[in-house]
Formats: structure tokens, sequence, C-alpha cells
């Protein structure tokens, strides 16, 4: 291995180490935390621990940095439209003797109101 590199290696992995040991105590406030997040929001625990090596080629030197964080994700899912695919301004369903019909907005409103029942009833 390159001089350069072996030098950063090795003095990285020392650092790696000596800040886990120096952050230990709010790292793991930061674990249990995540932790705790995550049973209430009934999701998977997902936390992230980060060790960053930069090297200032001007300076000739080389810094190491550890940082920790409880992942928090906000997102929104979409279908893609089938361009094939005509859209269906309402459906009928039929079934014992009965059938209802519902347009695409109740199809809508039912998905939110099915959601809503689920999370309810997993809490």
């Amino acid at each position: 291995m390159n001089a350069l590199l072996r030098q950063i290696a090795d003095k990285a992995s020392e650092d790696l180490s000596k800040l886990i040991e120096e952050g230990a105590e709010d790292i793991l406030k930061a674990i249990h935390k995540t932790e705790e997040e995550a049973q209430s929001n009934d999701a998977k625990p997902k936390f992230c621990l980060g060790f960053k090596i930069t090297v200032d080629l001007d300076k000739s030197a080389f810094s190491c940095d550890l940082s920790w964080s409880l992942k928090q994700t906000l997102g929104v899912c979409h279908t893609i439209d089938d361009p094939n695919q005509p859209e269906l301004s309402s459906v009928t369903i039929s079934g014992a003797g009965e059938s209802v019909t519902l347009a695409r907005e109740d199809f809508k409103t039912l998905a939110r109101r099915l959601k809503t029942s689920a999370s309810k009833a997993s809490a």
C-alpha cells in the first residue's frame, strides 16, 4: 500500500476508536432515542454512525470526523400513470345481492379512511 494511504488508514482507525469512546454516552442516548421513536411509530429503527476522512492536500493534513444521527424521513409515494391504460371514472362492485358504484374520488376517500383505521388498529 502507498505510504500516504497507510498513514491515513492507521491514524484514522485509531481515531475512529477514540472518537467512539469519547462520544459513547451521547451516541448511546441517540441509539436509545432511535429505538424508542421506531417503536412508537411502528417502524424499523435506523441509526447512522458516520466516519469521514478529509484530506487537505494544500496543507498536507487530514482530519477524521465521527457523526451520528437519528434517521428521520418524510416521504410520499406516487404511482406512474400508464398512458396505454384509460383512466377509470367509476367502478361498480356487486355482491350479496347489492351493488355500489364508486367514483375515483370515492376510492381516494376510502383509501384514506382505511389507512387511518389500520394505523389506529395497530396502535
